[in-house]
Parts: C-alpha cells; sequence; structure tokens
C-alpha cells in the first residue's frame, strides 16, 4: 500500500496508472491517483506532476481553444484567411455581435 502525503488515503498498488488522466501522455513510471482527493501521487506518494501538461485539464471553452488555434497557426479557423490577431477582417470571426442597448430587433 501506498500513503498519499496530500491527505494520508491508502492507495492500492495495483491501481497504478499508464496514461495521464488529464492529456491521456503515456506515464513510463509509477504513478497513482488517490481516491481520496484525486492527486496524482508517485510510488512514495509524493504529489506527481504530468511532463506534458502539469496536471491541468484541456481548455473546454471553444473560443479559448479558437484563438489558441489562430496564434498557433494564423489562420482564421471558420474560413481559412491569414489573421494577424482574434478577428478575421474576411469573415467576422468569431462573432460576437450582440447588439446594442436599445437596438431594436422588430
Amino acid at each position: 500500500m501506498i500513503e498519499c502525503k496530500m491527505c494520508d488515503w491508502e492507495i492500492d498498488e495495483d491501481d497504478m496508472l499508464s496514461e495521464c488522466p488529464y492529456c491521456e501522455a503515456e506515464i513510463d513510471e509509477e504513478v497513482y491517483q488517490c481516491e481520496n482527493c484525486e492527486t496524482l501521487v508517485d510510488c512514495e506518494g509524493y504529489e506527481w506532476t504530468c511532463p506534458e501538461c502539469g496536471n491541468e485539464e484541456p481548455q473546454e471553452d471553444e473560443k479559448d481553444s479558437q484563438i489558441i488555434f489562430t496564434e498557433r497557426y494564423g489562420e482564421c479557423p471558420s474560413c481559412g484567411a491569414e489573421i494577424d490577431g482574434e478577428y478575421c477582417d474576411e469573415c467576422g470571426w468569431p462573432d460576437v455581435n450582440q447588439g446594442w442597448v436599445g437596438e431594436n430587433y422588430g
């Protein structure tokens, strides 16, 4: 049994992880996830950090992922035009026009 140093919970050695639960990267060492506090720990019970993701879940927000896409590739995810920031001059991506106060939607 391995004792989680974060919460003193006993971890069964048979529950060793083969991939990171956050980014699904392959783990080449003894790593476990505490059932009590959900901390990833090494074979001695100390907190373990994934070298790929740093134990951070991928961003779920679509706008954030699209912004990351444009920063990486420099093209609009909607129309493919070259862009220099968070706005596409060709198609208007992302469409953030929410109207203005007093606008008539009749």
